[in-house]
């Protein structure tokens, strides 16, 4: 295929990506704070407060805006990411399957959803290390010896600053380590819900980028997401430590690789803290990968058909 071919993928992706985040953010930054709690920071005895419990103490002290911050970066490099991310995984299915024309379909989706986050990553990461500290950080400044971002350029620039271009992709293997196997599920799930609705629906249905109405789109959207994440969790919550530790929270974990991480976190925690954060996550995921691939197939076959492919 053409490059052109790809354009419908290349816009679908920017528009879905950035409409999908505005009305789940809330959502990922109380599942940043969540996971940034160790046992070791809580009294003797006690629990963790619940996602509930903190979406009330965040709106109490720091109001809507402490449930959005890290959205700036989100929204001004996110769109680029989601691009890459939609485009490589379309583009590496679409190789590997005319490749290996006998294969399992899904060995295909699993291998192209590895693929495209590897390639995205080379934007997810720098917009996940400063949106993450800047999630995590709070209302206001931890105290000495910590940096407090005031914004995302105040962020980038600091970051930079003080720890090079190595800080801007902190923890870019364990990003690839963790959101790959999300990923790879995840779009492994998806197109498997895609052909069980296609099947049912009969040679008649249509095949045209959206395939589904937006309401199965939706659906196994979320299903997907929502199972990829409670499977990949506990390297999520390695990966986001890893990224924020030594930043504007003036957390550190010691955690040197996601392998070392989830070591040392079953040590001094229990492997019952790999699972914390996992309902958050679970609700951020499922409206976000729901919303983001209905809209995806929506713009994706409204931009093919105004530029007369369909």
């Amino acid at each position: 295929m053409q490059a052109q071919d790809y354009a419908p993928t290349m816009l679908g992706s920017a528009l879905s990506g950035t409409l999908a985040r505005l009305p789940t953010h809330p959502l990922d930054t109380l599942k940043a704070r969540l996971q940034t709690l160790r046992a070791g920071s809580m009294a003797a005895g006690a629990r963790p407060p619940s996602a509930l419990e903190l979406l009330r103490t965040i709106a109490r002290t720091e109001g809507l805006r402490g449930l959005y911050r890290g959205l700036g970066v989100t929204l001004t490099l996110g769109p680029f990411a989601s691009v890459l991310y939609f485009t490589g995984y379309e583009g590496s299915r679409d190789a590997l399957k005319r490749a290996l024309p006998g294969a399992p379909a899904a060995l295909s989706h699993l291998s192209a959803g590895l693929i495209a986050e590897a390639l995205s990553c080379v934007l997810f990461v720098p917009v996940d290390v400063i949106k993450e500290r800047m999630q995590v950080q709070g209302g206001r400044p931890a105290g000495a010896g910590t940096t407090y971002y005031t914004g995302t350029v105040h962020a980038i620039t600091s970051i930079y600053r003080g720890e090079g271009l190595a800080g801007v992709y902190r923890g870019y293997w364990a990003t690839v380590g963790s959101f790959g196997p999300f990923s790879a599920l995840y779009f492994a799930f998806y197109e498997a819900a895609k052909a069980a609705y296609l099947g049912q629906a009969g040679p008649e249905a249509p095949r045209g980028a959206a395939q589904m109405p937006f309401w199965a789109s939706l659906l196994s959207g979320a299903s997907a997401g929502a199972a990829a994440s409670v499977l990949t969790n506990p390297l999520d919550l390695v990966k986001l430590r890893l990224q924020v530790q030594r930043g504007g929270a003036g957390l550190d974990f010691g955690y040197t690789g996601l392998i070392q991480g989830l070591r040392r976190m079953a040590a001094e925690e229990g492997l019952r803290a790999m699972m914390r954060g996992a309902g958050t996550r679970v609700a951020f995921h499922t409206p976000t990968t729901a919303i983001s691939m209905a809209l995806f197939e929506t713009c994706k076959d409204a931009v093919a058909t105004s530029m007369g492919r369909r």
